[in-house]
């Protein structure tokens, strides 16, 4: 199998496990009735992340389009959640696992300005 064949399965075989874990994720965070949910970076959300890339409150100024290229591109095993309150995007967040395969390391997030709710205790979420 080619490099290119090889990393276009992984890629599908990992997007299996990205919509799945959005998927648990989700099914936590609507039992806690925030309205709250999480789904895997697109166009819709980088059309709502311009509404607030270049206000001046924001701590970090990454360029989550690119970024997101990139580490798709370089990380087909990576993992992403874009949180959403309703129809508002409130955070973008990318990682990948950790070499020895057992975890996930958080490389890149964050959230909206002006947004209340916290992105780590969302991005986090795990069922018990």
């Amino acid at each position: 199998m080619s490099k290119l064949r090889m990393k276009e399965a992984l890629e599908k075989q990992y997007d299996i496990y990205r919509i799945e874990a959005l998927r648990a994720a989700n099914e936590i965070l609507s039992s806690q009735g925030n309205g709250v949910s999480l789904t895997q970076a697109d166009n819709r959300a980088y059309s709502a992340f311009q509404e607030w890339e270049n206000n001046s409150q924001r701590i970090k100024t990454w360029d989550w389009p690119n970024t997101y290229m990139s580490w798709k591109l370089q990380y087909p095993k990576r993992f992403e959640a874009v949180a959403w309150k309703g129809d508002k995007l409130i955070g973008l967040s990318l990682g990948r696992p950790i070499y020895a395969g057992t975890g996930l390391r958080l490389d890149f997030i964050e959230k909206a300005p002006q947004c209340e709710i916290s992105l780590l205790d969302i991005t986090y979420t795990r069922g018990v």
